[in-house]
Parts: structure tokens; sequence; C-alpha cells
């Protein structure tokens, strides 16, 4: 029988390996310092295991700087990649300087180690304190994928006015990830050096008011040069001074050829439209909003609606936070008409009797989603018995309105539904549940839904193509 103490070292030191990727990046440092307290012999392998050392979770506050740690992570993590976390907790900077001779120790001794950076979290109060973390940064940090620094100021009402930008002389032509979260303001210079500094960028997080000093269309034309940027993330409204008539076309809009999702949180209506008429992007496929406010919505959903058809790989929609200050900002209906010709639908914070509602019947105007095959809804708050009549009733008219015609047509009959998916914290009857799998292809009723019953419900909704 093999026990622990005969498990080969090359063995013991991959498990230890493994246990990195298990543990929270803060107890990182504990996970270490037990494995080597275990045993000599644990002990051995552990000292000769780098990734057991090279994520780095640093917090620097008036009662807290352990530069001796960082020294020791360094030294044994040998030549391994580096994750690196950074929090600075100041909310003012003291008169005596100390946060800056704190952040200046702890880059005087990462900074040597570049090369081996290969993701860094960077959490401040303020941006000044990201603008002296970064001042020194002189180099190419080769195996940097993911740069991440993100300040607490602005949430915090207090004001945070530092133009924050990386030097000219720091590269990372392997990043893929680069985000800037709650900083006010960036030189403009830093978006201008971005294309050289980070050529294979693919994921862009910003603030809006990261880059205020420019407006939506100069913006997309900076991120124009980033020819592998695949998703844009902007939080925040557009802050353009004018309000342009969305009748103008522009001439020649900067195209983003690699971009396949846009994501807008915490935006109007008319933002997400003055954002889509900014540029082109032939391969987008997917838009997110989230956070959307209400004021001005059936204006600004119309907008969104006639920019569209500029686009036409989009076809899915992923609006996961439906309520903006404690009011439902899309309802069914307005999601169906603004964005029928999508084919697919990932809703959350809805209201199930409000979906299945606007689906169940033909409206004045024709069937919502009339290609609908697919239907998965996750019940919240919603008891199962207060929608599986609205269920049937969906399942029923689908299926009669195709059969009175013969087959679906794109405007007026509906396709029959084909699966239907309901994660609940309750069951229904095997009587109902006969009834369904008779009707449909593929019907899954799963009562073990281990959520929190007050979490909002979702629903993801599949469409077959148009006919042409």
């Amino acid at each position: 029988m093999t026990t622990i103490h005969n498990i080969p070292p090359e063995v013991l030191k991959t498990i230890f390996e493994h246990a990195t990727t298990y543990v929270d990046k803060e107890k990182c440092q504990e996970l270490a310092d037990r494995v080597i307290s275990v045993c000599q012999r644990w002990k051995t392998v552990g000292l000769e295991t780098p990734a057991l050392w090279a994520t780095i979770y640093v917090t620097l506050d008036y009662d807290h700087s352990d530069y001796g740690f960082i020294q020791t992570s360094l030294a044994r993590s040998g030549h391994h990649k580096l994750d690196i976390n950074l929090w600075i907790l100041h909310s003012h900077l003291p008169s005596n300087g100390s946060v800056e001779s704190w952040i200046s120790k702890v880059m005087e001794l990462l900074l040597p180690h570049m090369k081996r950076w290969k993701s860094l979290y960077m959490y401040v109060s303020l941006s000044d304190l990201a603008a002296i973390a970064t001042a020194s940064w002189t180099g190419t940090a080769v195996a940097l994928q993911a740069l991440q620094i993100e300040s607490s100021g602005a949430d915090q009402g207090i004001p945070d006015v530092c133009s924050f930008s990386l030097p000219a002389t720091f590269s990372a032509p392997n990043l893929r990830l680069y985000s800037l979260q709650s900083m006010d303001c960036v030189e403009v210079q830093d978006a201008i050096n971005m294309p050289k500094a980070f050529p294979a960028l693919r994921i862009l997080r910003i603030c809006r008011r990261t880059f205020k000093w420019i407006d939506t269309m100069e913006m997309m034309q900076l991120l124009h040069h980033l020819p592998s940027l695949q998703l844009l993330s902007l939080d925040g409204p557009m802050l353009d001074q004018e309000d342009p008539d969305p009748a103008d076309a522009i001439e020649n809009p900067p195209c983003l050829r690699a971009l396949r999702e846009l994501e807008f949180t915490f935006v109007g209506a008319y933002d997400v439209a003055t954002s889509l008429r900014a540029f082109d992007a032939p391969l987008l496929e997917k838009l997110t909003i989230g956070g959307c406010h209400s004021e001005d919505l059936s204006e600004g959903l119309m907008r969104i609606e006639a920019q569209l058809a500029r686009f036409p790989s989009l076809h899915i929609l992923n609006h996961g936070h439906n309520h903006y200050n404690g009011e439902q900002t899309f309802s069914m209906k307005q999601t169906c008409t603004c964005f029928s010709t999508f084919r697919q639908f990932d809703l959350g914070d809805v209201s199930l009797l409000d979906v299945l509602s606007c689906l169940a019947k033909e409206q004045p105007e024709g069937w919502y989603l009339p290609t609908l095959t697919s239907l998965e809804l996750r019940s919240g708050r919603e008891h199962a018995t207060s929608y599986v009549g609205l269920l049937r009733d969906l399942v029923e008219a689908r299926q009669g309105a195709q059969l009175a015609t013969g087959e679906a047509s794109a405007t007026r009959h509906p396709l029959a539904l084909e699966e239907i998916t309901v994660h609940a914290w309750c069951d229904i009857s095997e009587e109902e549940r006969s009834w369904f799998k008779e009707r449909l292809q593929t019907f899954k009723w799963d009562p073990d839904l281990s959520e929190d019953r007050q979490m909002p419900s979702s629903v993801a909704m599949c469409c077959a193509p148009a006919r042409k």
C-alpha cells in the first residue's frame, strides 16, 4: 500500500501546483507556508515548487506592508510566471510621503522581474496612486496577458481628477486583457499609444469617463487601430456633448474588424444607440446591456433598432440586469420589438409571467419571436404554479398556429416549440410532465434549483434563423 510518505517527489510537486489553482489568491501565501510546515520532506519539495510561490498578493496600508513576503516569493518562484495582486488602500495621501515610498519600494522589487509578469491586478483608492505605481514602468512585459487597474475614489465620492497614463516606454506585446475601472481621466497619449503598446489586445474594459476628453466617434477611431480587439466593455454614459440625429449617417465610420462582443453597463438607451452609430463591426455577434436606465427608453430603443441592420452578424442579446434604481427597464414587449431579428436571448431579472404572456398569444402587430424553438426558464422568486398554465398555453398556441397554416411565416405564424427546460425549486405532477413530453421533442423540469429563492428569474431563448 502506498502511503503519503511514499509519494514520489515529482508527484507531490504536481499536487502542490494543482493546489494553487483551487485556493483564492489571497490564500496562496498561507497555502505555501502550510505546505512547508508539514514535514521536512514536504518543505524540501515545496521550496523546489516555483508555482507555489508565484502568486504575490500584497496589501499596502498604514498597518501592513510585507516586503519580506514579496522578496521571498520572487526568489522561490524561480523563472515561473507571476500573478501579482496589489491592494493600495489609502483614501488620502499623507503629507509625509510614506505612501509614495511604500509603493516605490514594492515596484523596486517587482520591476526587475517584469518579464515574468503574467497578470497584474491593482486596486487603489485614488488614480494618483496608480500613477505613482506605474510611473517607473519601463521595458517590455513579454509574458503579461492581463492588466487590470481599478480605483475606488470616484465610487466613494472622492474627487479624482488625476490624469493617469502608462509610460510610453512600457509595452506588453502579448497582452490580451486591459481593464481600467473607475479611472476618471486617462491622458490622450495613453490611448494613442495603446495599439503600439498592446498589439495583441483582445479584451478592453473601461469606464466611458476614462476617456472623457474625446467623444464616442473619436474613441472608436482610436480603438480601430487594435486589430485583434474582440470584446469591448463600456461602463457609464457616453458623455457626448451633442445628441446626434440618428438619421444622419456617418461617412466612413471606423471599423473594428475583429470585434465580436460589445458590453454596456449603467447607460441609457440613447448611449447605446450613440455608440452603435459610431463604428462598423462586420463580425459583431453579441450585445450585452446591463443596468440600462429607463429615461426616454422608448425613443432610445427606436434609435437602437435603427442601427442594428448595420451589423449583419449581430444575433445575441444578453440583458442581465433589468432594473435600474428599483425600476424595470426593458419590458418583454420592448425587447421582442427592438431586437426582433436576434436569434438568441439571455435575459436576467425578468418576470416569467411577463415573458410567457407576451409569447403565448398573437399580438395586434403579430407574434413575438415567431421563430422561437427553445426556451430555458430559471425560476427565482416566482413559484412554478404561477406560470405552468401559461407555459402550456404557449406550447398549444404555437403548435396550433403552425397546424392551421401548415408552415411558419416570418411575419405572422410561429414555429412550434421544440425544447423547454425549467429550473425551479418545486416540482410538477407526473400528469403535467407527461403533457409536455408528448408535445415537445425535449422537456426537462429540474426541481433542484440550488440558488436562493429570492434571486430574480431569468430566461434563455433560442430562435431558428429567419426564412428568406
